[in-house]
C-alpha cells in the first residue's frame, strides 16, 4: 500500500450486529479503530446507529484525534 497524501483511508468490516471501522492517514498510522455493536431489533434503527457511529468517526478523524502508530 502506498502513502495517501490526498486524504484518509477508511476500512470497514461490515455486519449488522457488529461493524468494525478503522481510519488511517497512511500505512502504519491508525487514527481510530472501533466497533459498533447494535441490539437486536428493526434493521432501520440498527443501520441508523451504525451511520451515526461512522459520522462521528469521520468527524473525529478529520480533526486528527486518537493517533496511534503501529
Amino acid at each position: 500500500m502506498s502513502s495517501n497524501p490526498n486524504g484518509l483511508i477508511l476500512g470497514i468490516d461490515p455486519g449488522l450486529a457488529g461493524t468494525g471501522f478503522a481510519l488511517l492517514s497512511g500505512p502504519g498510522t491508525v487514527l481510530s479503530s472501533t466497533t459498533v455493536v447494535t441490539k437486536p431489533g428493526p434493521d432501520g434503527a440498527r443501520l441508523l446507529a451504525i451511520t451515526r457511529h461512522l459520522r462521528e468517526l469521520l468527524t473525529d478523524g478529520a480533526r486528527g484525534v486518537r493517533h496511534t502508530r503501529v
